[in-house]
């Protein structure tokens, strides 16, 4: 019984020695720093975004909010801008939006619906031509084309009318499609006489 015994012994100092006198893992300088550094920036990124995340709430707090999805968890409670009205679950613009136009759930129709100051507008009238505040010159011909004012009389896409464009080798003269490659009249540009051949936009004198 005597050998298994010291047999045993023996294993376990073996296996003791081998622990004492096995070298401890070391890390380079290099890598120790740059796991320090790591951390710091991660900790750095951690604390920027509870501050940003602080400020937020404090200025929405202060000012209001544009959406009231989430309320306030203190108040349940949440206070929209000077600006906005509460509607529904969401802060709306009741003086330029179309879905909100001047009281909740009030939508303004139209193919170009606009809301200006609590009315409805048309975005495709001469009068508000593509948002609130683009009037079209009347008195210079202008028309509202596709949300912009579009002089009639020489608009190269919009000769005379919306959406009546010119060929390539015309030109927009007074609200007509001109020929302007081979026209005396008109030769190169609108009203560009030629006292001898127009050829090709280019007056040739004799």
């Amino acid at each position: 019984m005597a050998r298994p015994f010291f047999a045993l012994v023996v294993v376990v100092l073996a296996v003791l020695a081998s622990f004492s006198f096995a070298k401890p893992r070391t890390h380079s300088p290099a890598l120790v720093a740059s796991r320090t550094a790591s951390a710091i920036q991660a900790r750095q990124l951690t604390l920027e975004r509870l501050l940003n995340r602080a400020d937020r709430t404090a200025m929405s707090n202060l000012f209001g909010r544009v959406d009231c999805s989430i309320p306030q968890p203190s108040t349940l409670a949440c206070p929209c801008g000077s600006e906005y009205e509460l509607c529904g679950p969401a802060c709306r613009d009741l003086q330029g939006d179309p879905d909100n136009c001047g009281t909740c759930e009030h939508t303004c129709s139209g193919s170009n619906p606009g809301c200006c100051e609590g009315e409805c507008a048309d975005f495709t009238s001469w009068e508000t031509c593509g948002s609130c505040l683009n009037q079209c010159n009347v008195d210079l011909n202008e028309a509202c084309c596709d949300g912009t004012c579009a002089n009639l009389f020489a608009n190269q896409d919009h000769c005379g009318a919306c959406g009546t464009p010119c060929a390539s080798n015309q030109g927009c003269c007074g609200a007509q499609c001109v020929d302007i490659e081979n026209n005396n009249d008109h030769c190169g540009a609108c009203l560009s006489v030629c006292d001898g051949v127009c050829v090709n936009s280019t007056c040739y004198i004799p």
